[in-house]
């Protein structure tokens, strides 16, 4: 197989360079989140989504990994198009289920403040479900958390079973609620983009 380098290391012809030369790997639920960046589409959904970010680790090595994508907001003080980083996130239990005492539920984001202070925005906890909140009434039980991702738990726990310190870049494309499907439709790519953006300068700081 012919082999190409990147600091040094040899990479299969066709990987990003970036990876190695950076050791910084950049992740995201489906590829038009990446938005030009180097990076890996890991799958959608909890299950997709831990599965890929491991195999992603495995065969890249990183240092750090940082999750880039859009989120809908509980937290009404958060704008549409605003970049938050996650120093937390936690799995979200319906009010008719239980979470296991001695199942692993919440993940920390270790690079969470570093990142937030680095881009000069808020660090906040994430709520991660099987699927979007779609109610307005459960969105507000849900109060404790300040964002909604659906893989953030699955990305960052992947990340902490493999001991690579990581967080998620994340830009608010949505209210969680009724009409939270519909406001994402029209403001994802916006947010996509702020996010991508936010995530190039933070992976120029760890270059």
């Amino acid at each position: 197989m012919s082999l190409g380098t990147a600091n040094g290391l040899k990479l299969p012809r066709g990987a990003r360079a970036c990876y190695s030369a950076a050791m910084l790997l950049v992740v995201a639920a489906y590829a038009p989140e990446l938005v030009g960046l180097d990076g890996r589409a890991v799958g959608i959904g909890l299950v997709d989504a831990a599965a890929g970010t491991a195999r992603a680790i495995a065969e890249v090595r990183p240092s750090r990994l940082v999750l880039v994508g859009t989120a809908g907001a509980f937290d009404a003080s958060l704008a549409i198009g605003e970049v938050v980083v996650a120093k937390s996130a936690a799995l979200i239990a319906r009010a008719v289920e239980r979470l296991p005492g001695a199942m692993a539920s919440e993940v920390a984001a270790p690079l969470g403040e570093e990142a937030a202070a680095a881009l000069g925005v808020p660090a906040v906890r994430v709520g991660c479900a099987l699927g979007v909140t779609s109610s307005d009434d459960e969105a507000a039980r849900l109060a404790e958390f300040s964002v909604e991702h659906m893989e953030c738990y699955a990305v960052l726990r992947a990340a902490q079973q493999a001991g690579v310190p990581a967080t998620a870049v994340l830009a608010i494309a949505n209210r969680v609620g009724l009409d939270g499907s519909r406001q994402w439709m029209a403001n994802r790519r916006a947010a996509e983009a702020a996010a991508a953006s936010a995530c190039a300068r933070l992976a120029e700081r760890y270059r």
